[in-house]
């Protein structure tokens, strides 16, 4: 027969479960308390308190009294609601903000029930503070980097903008700035000689005092800009709009200011620095401008031929003697219609360099013979007057009614101008890129002494944001390299050093640098050799950015847990590399895009893998200044594969 203690009484066990409910309100990180049906506090923990600093016990206090009576609380949810709910047997969760400390918590709260009653509810704080700083951090930092993003998007398209129509490209330039900066007010004046004043040229929302002329003694910000050839700003005073003007220069010669206005906020260095390279591009397009325009003005015969067609016409019988002759082409190539009609194509237009005899005769034959079509052939020429003159030349049949070519027409297109102005593009690109080069590079430098902790030591938070600056300060400089390699390669200043090179030492260099980067992600880099590989006539340094960046390529597209292959052939006198991933592979309508320049493919990866679209174009023109060739193969969602071929070192034999 079990004795009366075997058995604990009901108040025992009570007193049991009171000390199971202390033990975990004294162990738990979080604050608890739990109130009855009324919404007075029964028990709290001491971190409740701490939570929301309290400095009596809330115990037979209704929940949040105290801290409501010390502090600016603001709840997402108002409290009677949210007791109401849970009161009625459901869970809810509220946040409030302690407005006069800047914290956030959350509180959870659930329902105690008794049987099928609900008798009071337990309420579970949080300080989530640190997470929302984070989210709000992170946010800033999106919307900085969105705003550079737009910057370049807008700056690149206001380096697109050419052409002599200079009432136009004011007023493309001023949309275009006042986007950029932020302002409804934009102006552009450039300097009157005839009355040497400062002459408003274009302009958005002018303001009064912003004159359609300027004296240029005046104490307006345009003539001071001017003067002083630097910025000058006048938001000192709260009511008063924020002023900035820059001076448009080229070289050292002042052609007048841009003036930009917004009532808002006043304008930054970065907003000047942001303007200065708006008014050099400017300076550019306006000193272009003008001298394209003098030179009309001096020419009345050229103003008046192109008043029709900028383009020369010549159309060739069977025989290619000229049958047809505009007056473009007068002025391409200086011979009157009355001189060129009856004389050979070749005869006039006079191919300049090598195979120069035959070089306009062949495309000339080829439409003749067979009926294809020519486009925008390059060819450089040689006038009547002995000049050269760089052209595009498109070729095409005539046919007659039974489909046989009965003769042909060559539209002749001078690219002399196309070219100067894609120099200048290319020499602002270059230009751009040194300025960045440089702070890039010192930034840099610091920050990776930073991180080595040369200056002190650094918080795990710090080092962590101080990594994320290094990164995307490498990668800006990656895209400044890539942009200078894209203009050399586009002005024809690519310098290469060709001599024998061993292809085993440089794929062997590539895959020791791409080997962390190949294992974080989870791709494994395999070379095949049967044999030892020939010497190649290369450039080294050059050979070594080819392998880099196409292996570097295959490794962002590839699957994790797969592999990248590389293989060799010789193919007569040429080495064949084959570079394989097994990621997802690029669709056939995009293959063509590959190798253009800013071409982009878009899969899967291609968001993940960000870029430029500059690199297989810089890889492509590398791999054809060493006399080879490269093209692509590609499955979908099975990978794909990049060949090139590059010339192999010929032994020469001993001589004795």
């Amino acid at each position: 027969m079990p004795t009366r203690s075997s058995r604990p009484s009901e108040p025992s066990q009570q007193a049991t479960d009171q000390d199971k409910l202390s033990i975990i309100l004294a162990n738990i990180q979080d604050g608890v308390v739990m109130i009855d049906r009324k919404g007075f506090v029964q028990m709290a923990n001491a971190e409740w308190q701490a939570l929301f600093e309290t400095p009596t016990s809330p115990v037979k206090h209704k929940i949040f009294a105290s801290t409501l009576r010390q502090h600016n609380v603001d709840f997402d949810i108002e409290l009677d609601t949210v007791l109401e709910s849970v009161f009625q047997g459901q869970r809810a969760m509220s946040y409030l903000r302690i407005a006069d400390t800047n914290r956030h918590i959350q509180v959870s709260f659930g329902p105690i029930t008794t049987g099928d009653k609900v008798t009071g509810a337990v309420a579970i704080a949080r300080d989530i503070t640190p997470l929302i700083d984070k989210t709000v951090e992170a946010n800033e930092m999106a919307a900085k980097a969105q705003r550079h993003l737009r910057e370049l998007s807008q700056l690149a398209e206001l380096s697109a903008i050419v052409g002599f129509n200079v009432e136009n490209i004011y007023h493309k330039y001023i949309a275009k700035v006042g986007s950029l900066i932020e302002s409804p007010s934009v102006s552009i004046y450039l300097y009157d000689p005839a009355t040497q004043t400062l002459h408003r040229r274009q302009a958005t929302n002018p303001r009064a005092e912003d004159l359609d002329r300027l004296e240029l003694g005046s104490s307006h910000p345009v003539a001071g800009a001017f003067a002083t050839r630097g910025a000058i700003q006048q938001n000192n005073l709260p009511q008063e709009p924020a002023v900035l003007a820059l001076p448009i220069t080229h070289h050292s010669k002042a052609l007048g200011a841009l003036l930009v206005s917004r009532p808002d906020a006043a304008y930054t260095e970065h907003d000047v620095r942001l303007l200065k390279l708006v008014a050099t591009r400017l300076a550019v397009l306006v000193e272009n401008a003008s001298l394209y325009h003098d030179a009309n003005n001096r020419r009345e015969r050229w103003e008046a031929v192109f008043r029709f067609t900028e383009e020369g016409i010549i159309i060739f019988d069977q025989k290619g003697t000229i049958v047809g002759f505009n007056p473009a082409s007068t002025q391409i190539t200086g011979y009157h219609a009355g001189d060129a009609i009856g004389k050979p194509f070749a005869k006039i237009i006079k191919t300049v360099g090598p195979d120069a005899a035959n070089a306009g005769l062949l495309p000339l034959e080829q439409v003749l013979r067979t009926g294809t079509t020519i486009t925008k052939s390059e060819q450089l020429i040689e006038n009547r007057t002995g000049s050269r003159i760089w052209t595009e030349i498109s070729y095409s049949p005539i046919f007659d009614d039974a489909g046989h070519v009965t003769s042909g027409i060559a539209i002749v297109r001078n690219t002399t101008k196309d070219r100067e102005v894609e120099e200048i593009k290319s020499d602002f690109i270059s230009i751009v890129s040194h300025e960045l080069r440089t702070p890039l590079t010192a930034i840099k430098g610091f920050l990776s002494m930073t991180l080595k902790q040369d200056f002190g030591e650094l918080s795990a938070k710090q080092y962590h944001y101080l990594s994320r600056v290094y990164q995307s300060n490498q990668r800006m400089i990656d895209l400044v390299e890539d942009l200078m390699d894209a203009t050399y390669i586009e002005s024809g200043k690519i310098n290469l050093t060709i001599a024998p090179v061993a292809m085993d030492a440089v794929m062997s260099e590539v895959v020791a640098e791409l080997a962390a980067k190949g294992a974080a992600n989870q791709v494994m880099i395999n070379v095949h050799r049967r044999q030892r590989l020939p010497l190649v006539l290369a450039d080294e340094t050059r050979l070594h950015q080819i392998i880099l960046n196409l292996i570097d390529n295959a490794i962002k597209y590839s699957m994790a847990a797969s592999e990248v292959d590389v293989h060799f052939k010789i193919q007569g006198d040429n080495l064949l590399t084959t570079i394989s991933d097994h990621g997802v592979g690029i669709n056939k309508s995009q293959l063509d895009r590959l190798f253009t320049k800013f071409g982009r493919i878009y899969n899967p990866l291609s968001v993940q893998a960000g870029g430029t679209g500059l690199g297989l174009y810089i890889v492509k023109n590398l791999v054809e200044s060493h006399g080879g060739r490269i093209w692509a193969t590609s499955v979908e969602g099975k990978g794909s594969k990049f060949h090139f071929t590059i010339p192999i070192a010929k032994q020469l034999p001993l001589t004795l």
